[in-house]
């Protein structure tokens, strides 16, 4: 998976939704781009998403909502870290080895073709 589509995934996964523009007889009604998952609005680019591969906070914030997206998904994603990794390898982890275990245990990962 390219850059790009990781973000999306964990982004989506996490409750952030992508809107198109609402026109209304020619009046623009409703923001087109990325709202996170309380509503509020970030932009209309992918780069205004959270920086998932390259930020261990955004990371931190994704595996908490693990729990609420499927039991047991948080022990299953430390011990793939840990299957890469080591026995330190849920601790030692980068922001972007993180969010591709976080894909794989939601079964989102996808080979490039």
């Amino acid at each position: 998976m390219n850059q790009e589509k990781q973000r999306i995934a964990i982004a989506v996964a996490c409750g952030w939704r992508h809107k198109e523009r609402v026109f209304e007889v020619g009046v623009q009604i409703e923001l087109g781009g990325w709202y996170d998952p309380d509503g509020h609005f970030y932009g209309e680019h992918t780069s205004d998403l959270p920086n998932y591969l390259n930020s261990l906070d955004a990371m931190h914030g994704a595996e908490e909502r693990l729990g609420a997206l499927e039991p047991g998904a948080r022990r299953r994603l430390a011990e793939l870290l840990q299957d890469w990794l080591g026995a330190n390898g849920a601790i030692f982890a980068t922001a972007t080895q993180r969010a591709e275990a976080f894909l794989k245990t939601l079964g989102l990962w996808t080979e490039e073709e």
